[in-house]
């Protein structure tokens, strides 16, 4: 297969699944089904840009598989990038396999890969028709497999930055839900950690106090900034689950940065991240405003744009969390209604920061900030993500009663460049559902963090409502 084809494909397949991959994600933890034998997809949601998919049908004999890709709009050889179906054999919503073509310069290339990336052998390409094209293999090139689910995707790369962006994926059936979910708070953010980052694919980790907030809340800029998963771990020495995932994510001397003191995070964390090979950076200051100064100055060399929230309790700094990482930023803390000393000095020595206030109690701290405030919690994360995101392919969904799953996936979401939103446990709340559904034609993934206690089976379906 051509190196540039094989390019395109690659890039879709780097982390498993299309529908987070296509915003940077990895593979989710739940299963997701899409389709099996004889289904016919049908993605009616988008009709405006190229190469939106229509409907996709699979059929198959004892040694054939064919995929049918039929499109709204008509398009040239020249357009088409990569159309094809991932393929799940254990309906875990993690696939083994692409089917696609693409372009390679000079006409359409067929190939189907292996989560890997390697060829396993070539796929007939036939163009029917303007606005359709049938994708063939052998079966034996997925190991022969009768059943699977499947998902279909289409990417054209329009502004040519080789990157996929808004109006240039197409997922049939648009707007998957994802929950991504552990046995407990340290165990979700090893399932989110898992979803974004293969094996050795992180350059560095962040660790969190997994009982407390105060000193992580500024991590989730940091986490992607570095490239990094958050997880959270006991304070009193690193949780066995946690160490497994390092060595996973991470390659021997990499940094691992430890937010808070020794209070937060013990000397005995510090030394097992050292005795297994790593760099243990920890960023602490004397309280948890002075954290966050340090991860702002040491960890992410004082960028030029600031988030303020209160750091007396957790749901705005969540919302203001992804919010940071996409706009380049850090995230410092209020004493509620009142500014720090210590934070007052460090916004007089960088009277150039564009600073944004996200929330009431921040609001009232620096009346001069650029103030992004609801009338409750849940409504100021529908403010930030109205005010600083563009039609976000992903939404990230979190609880607006407890921290620890929306620091984890705040820093997963992140990544994905997408805004993290807050609900209620157990009834999805009416400002997250109108930013949902006020945004449904852009919004192709919704991740929920957290098991059906943090966020419910009615909070999921009224997501899945609201999207579609």
């Amino acid at each position: 297969m051509g190196g540039r084809a094989k390019r395109r494909i690659g890039l879709f397949l780097a982390s498993g699944l299309v529908a987070l991959t296509i915003v940077g994600l990895g593979r989710p933890a739940g299963a997701v089904t899409y389709g099996t034998t004889g289904d016919v997809i049908n993605d009616p949601n988008d009709v405006s840009n190229p190469l939106d998919l229509q409907t996709v049908t699979r059929s198959g004999d004892t040694s054939t598989v064919t995929f049918s890709f039929q499109t709204y709009d008509a398009f040239m050889d020249s357009n088409v990038d990569l159309m094809g179906a991932f393929i799940d054999l254990e309906g875990d919503g993690k696939p083994e396999f692409l089917a696609a073509a693409a372009w390679n310069g000079s006409s359409l290339e067929g190939a189907v890969l292996d989560a890997d990336g390697n060829v396993k052998g070539p796929a007939t390409v036939t163009r029917t028709a303007t606005t359709s094209l049938q994708l063939s293999f052998d079966r034996s090139l997925i190991g022969g497999a009768t059943t699977f689910t499947w998902l279909a995707i289409a990417f054209n790369d329009v502004n040519g930055n080789g990157q996929p962006d808004a109006g240039e994926v197409d997922a049939a059936p648009n707007d998957v839900v994802l929950r991504i979910a552990g046995a407990d708070r340290i165990d979700t953010s090893i399932k989110t950690s898992q979803d974004s980052f293969g094996n050795g694919e992180a350059h560095a980790a962040v660790l969190a106090k997994a009982t407390d907030y105060p000193d992580a809340l500024a991590g989730t800029p940091l986490a992607v900034a570095k490239d990094a998963p958050l997880l959270l771990t006991s304070p009193a020495g690193l949780d066995a689950r946690v160490e497994a995932e390092l060595q996973r994510v991470l390659t021997p001397t990499q940094t691992v940065y430890l937010l808070g003191g020794t209070a937060a995070l013990s000397q005995a964390v510090e030394d097992r991240v050292r005795a297994l090979g790593y760099t243990p950076l920890r960023l602490a200051g004397p309280d948890r405003f002075q954290t966050a100064l340090q991860v702002a100055d040491q960890g992410l060399g004082n960028p030029n744009t600031i988030f303020l929230a209160t750091g007396a309790t957790f749901p705005d700094a969540l919302s203001a969390g992804a919010a940071a990482a996409h706009k380049d930023g850090a995230v410092l803390l209020t004493a509620g209604n009142s500014m720090p000393g210590s934070v007052a000095a460090y916004l007089a020595t960088h009277p150039a920061d564009q600073v944004f206030a996200i929330g009431g109690a921040a609001a009232a701290a620096d009346p001069a900030a650029t103030a992004i405030v609801g009338v409750d919690r849940y409504d100021t994360s529908r403010k930030v993500a109205t005010t600083l995101f563009d039609n976000p392919l992903i939404v990230g969904i979190a609880s607006g009663q407890n921290f620890p799953d929306g620091l984890s996936g705040g820093a997963e979401i992140g990544q994905a460049d997408g805004p993290l939103l807050l609900s209620a446990p157990s009834a999805l709340s009416g400002p997250t559902q109108d930013y949902l559904s006020a945004n449904r034609d852009a919004i192709e993934v919704a991740v929920l963090y957290g098991g059906t206690a943090a966020l419910s089976d009615a909070v999921e379906a009224a997501v899945h409502t609201a999207i579609t």
